[in-house]
């Protein structure tokens, strides 16, 4: 391969890096709105969740149903989908002791 054909590589593979790079972003700013949405409202119109996503009516009401939000037709009002807490569960000290001596037995 010549020199020239080695530089187009080199770009092709940076562009692709930048191209993930900024998709990554992208979506992790999207994830972030909709946690926000989420977190702020449990119920919301399409026009309203578009505007804060920054999107067409359309995509919006296609992109939060994805993600499991339900959509009144008649009133154009989506409701937020909770998702379920996550409980911590504290360990009985005995069960943590049995633990403690399985993960010994593995190392040793």
């Amino acid at each position: 391969m010549n020199m020239q054909g080695l530089r187009v590589n080199e770009m092709n593979a940076k562009l692709r890096g930048l191209f993930a790079f900024r998709f990554i972003e992208l979506h992790s700013k999207r994830m972030f709105e909709v946690e926000l949405l989420l977190s702020a409202y449990s119920t919301t119109s399409i026009q309203d969740a578009a505007q804060f996503l920054e999107v067409s009516e359309e995509d919006a009401t296609n992109y939060v149903l994805l993600h499991g939000w339900t959509l009144d037709p008649a009133s154009q009002i989506l409701t937020v989908t909770k998702k379920a807490t996550v409980k911590w569960q504290k360990l009985d000290p005995d069960e943590l002791q049995r633990l403690t001596e399985y993960i010994f037995h593995l190392e040793h």
